[in-house]
């Protein structure tokens, strides 16, 4: 079954990460922390994709957007921004998932079909789930956090899923 996509947009400060929590809780959604993902198209663009999947792998792991899934340190700006380092029960705990693990995976979910933008945003996904024992495969939409990314990453997501939706937030229009 292929996966719909459901893009959380944005306009300024307006509650689309507390939107995107809310609809974490649906058993129907695979929705990743925060903004991880946000700029993996501007990733996608920049890779050379003659790479091997390890190389793709290894590329992503080091670009500074997603270095921060594996080390929540205060030299990640977004780990305080997004209080990422103020989780669990006694909130104080920080949201990391391990990075040779998630590697694996990753390479794993890559090579199940011929690399394209459509396989490695999926991969990216399945790959964290796994990382994080989190269902995935039952689940029929991908929440991705587009906030105020250009237009052309609407266009790929509607060139690569069947079926894409946007939710809007707006605090004062």
């Amino acid at each position: 079954m292929d996966k719909g996509i459901i893009c959380i947009q944005n306009f300024g400060t307006s509650g689309s990460l507390f939107l995107q929590t809310l609809l974490d809780g649906h058993p129907e959604l695979f929705v990743m922390p925060a903004l991880y993902t946000r700029e993996i198209f501007q990733f996608w663009k920049k890779i050379d994709k003659s790479y091997s999947n390890e190389k793709i792998t290894e590329e992503f792991v080091a670009d500074p957007c997603q270095a921060y899934w594996f080390d929540a340190s205060e030299k990640y700006k977004v780990v305080k921004d997004h209080n990422l380092d103020r989780m669990g029960d006694n909130a104080d705990e920080n949201l990391v998932i391990d990075i040779k693990k998630f590697s694996e995976n990753m390479i794993n979910q890559l090579c199940r079909e011929k690399i394209s933008r459509k396989r490695f945003f999926l991969s990216v996904h399945e790959a964290f789930a796994i990382t994080a024992n989190l269902e995935f495969s039952k689940k029929k939409y991908i929440v991705f956090p587009f906030h105020t990314n250009p237009i052309k990453t609407a266009e790929f997501l509607i060139d690569d899923f069947q079926d894409v939706k946007f939710i809007t937030t707006i605090r004062e229009p």
